[in-house]
């Protein structure tokens, strides 16, 4: 008999947002350096032998059900059997292929909605790229797992050992064999399973009933605390949005930025954050877009740091004003490193379940503006995402190909057109953007000024550093003796 598990309100809430213009799947390509031993085949030798691997893992087993019982109560079905050939596939780049043309091939294939007939994710093996390089880009549905989540099962993936050849696709269980059904499995349960039908029953209900009551009114209090962002302002990125995607990078040494962010005393957080308000605030004013009040951030925070074993969703996110609307590149970052301090220290005084129900409260008009087109409230509440996923610090392979870095293609929603994403590897540190270019012209400069911001924070940050170096400096110097 089919197993299948219910769907959390957050997780069946991406159903209810997606449209074709708006599919709510996340993006990545890993780019690897070839071993050198490989020959010109490589790419398809490893699309052939993880062609043979089985799809028995949670949750790439999982398939949203049909029929009135998911209508009502959102389930996934877990499948015995899933057909590989349609979800993995091999792709080319016209050779020698450079990072803009894979920037276009990941953006276009980004842009497609996952067919909710099957499992909810893809994976592409794109081959032609120059320098002795290929990629692999994944997508999966939103609902199936957070950016923590899916870091850590795509990581199954890697390992530290540039000799080992026997890389298992992520979809195959890394458990003894022997079982047929995910752990996690349910059985089927019944709309009537929860309704209390006999008087012991009943009794115990209204307990919990009486109970839940009780727990409401503390989260209601806890919720008084809950991080509120300052208004907002309209702004291009909160235009409805095509199906059009465009993406792009700044990369730096991993080195650079954690070296300014000790000399300033601030996390890689707060840096990033005023970085991005630099560039955007360059961005707008490039095109005469510029918002009088300063653009409202949307930063994710997980609440399971270490991600979900099988999937799902368990993030929050708090709203931090960027300080676009600051020229001085000083005053922008003393205002984005006290925002964020306040936020965390809100978010410090309020319960886990008053977080989640101060998410469940802010993200329904998220979710109105996707299904009706019409922002509900008489105020924004954030402009733009932006999330920091730290990568490993230690070199990974994969069947022998050393992994370089990645682009992260996360969603961008109706009235959240632009999504930024910092990630790392080792040494380098990745600033990468998603957006839709019909309402973002020429998004593209982005990236660049990304580089500028931070090279103007870095110098003016450090200025005073410097001098005091200089001073200690020549105050060691020996003094020449006079004759």
């Amino acid at each position: 008999m089919t197993t299948t598990r219910p769907l959390s309100l957050m997780d069946a809430s991406f159903f209810v947002m997606e449209t074709a213009v708006t599919p709510l799947h996340m993006g990545g390509a890993s780019i690897f350096r070839l071993p050198e031993d490989a020959g010109k085949d490589y790419v398809r030798r490893l699309y052939e032998r993880w062609s043979g691997f089985p799809v028995n893992r949670a949750p790439f087993s999982f398939r949203l059900a049909q029929g009135l019982l998911s209508t009502v109560r959102p389930q996934w079905e877990v499948l015995d059997s899933v057909d590989i050939s349609q979800h993995l596939f091999r792709v080319a780049v016209p050779h020698p292929g450079g990072n803009r043309d894979l920037e276009e091939l990941i953006a276009r294939l980004h842009g497609r909605q996952l067919d909710r007939g099957r499992p909810l994710w893809e994976i592409y093996l794109i081959e032609g790229l120059s320098d002795h390089r290929f990629a692999m880009y994944t997508k999966i549905h939103h609902s199936l797992a957070d950016g923590a989540t899916a870091v850590r099962l795509f990581g199954d993936q890697f390992t530290g050992d540039p000799k080992d050849r026997s890389t298992r696709p992520v979809w195959t269980q890394r458990r003894a064999a022997g079982r047929r059904s995910p752990p996690s499995a349910e059985p089927p349960r019944s709309l009537l399973q929860d309704f209390p039908l006999t008087p012991t029953a009943a009794r115990a209900f209204m307990g919990r009933a009486y109970r839940g009551a009780g727990k409401a009114m503390t989260l209601v209090t806890d919720l008084k605390e809950a991080p509120i962002s300052a208004d907002a302002p309209d702004s291009i990125f909160n235009l409805p949005i095509t199906a059009r995607r465009e993406v792009g990078q700044a990369v730096f040494d991993f080195a650079r930025v954690k070296g300014l962010s000790r000399a300033i005393g601030c996390t890689i957080n707060d840096i990033a954050l005023t970085v991005c308000g630099g560039a955007l605030r360059r961005y707008l004013q490039g095109i005469d877009a510029l918002p009088g009040q300063s653009l409202v951030c949307a930063v994710p925070i997980a609440l399971n740091k270490e991600g979900n074993a099988e999937g799902g969703n368990a993030v929050t996110a708090a709203p931090v004003a960027i300080g676009t609307n600051v020229a001085d590149v000083r005053e922008r970052f003393a205002a984005v490193r006290d925002s964020m301090r306040d936020v965390k220290a809100q978010m410090a005084k309020i319960s886990p379940d008053s977080i989640a129900l101060a998410t469940a409260i802010f993200q329904l008009p998220v979710v109105v503006e996707q299904v009706t087109g019409r922002w509900p409230l008489p105020r924004r509440l954030m402009n733009v995402i932006l999330s920091n996923v730290p990568g490993p610090r230690e070199r990974l392979y994969m069947g022998g190909a050393e992994f370089l870095g990645s682009i992260p293609l996360p969603m961008i929603l109706r009235g959240m057109g632009l999504n930024i994403t910092i990630t790392s590897l080792v040494d380098r540190i990745w600033f990468s953007y998603t957006s839709c270019p019909d309402i973002a012209p020429h998004i593209d400069r982005l990236g660049p000024l990304i580089t500028e911001s931070f090279d103007e924070l870095e110098r003016v940050m450090t200025r005073p550093q410097r001098r005091a170096s200089a001073r200690r400096a020549e105050r060691r110097r020996p003094r020449a003796r006079a004759n």
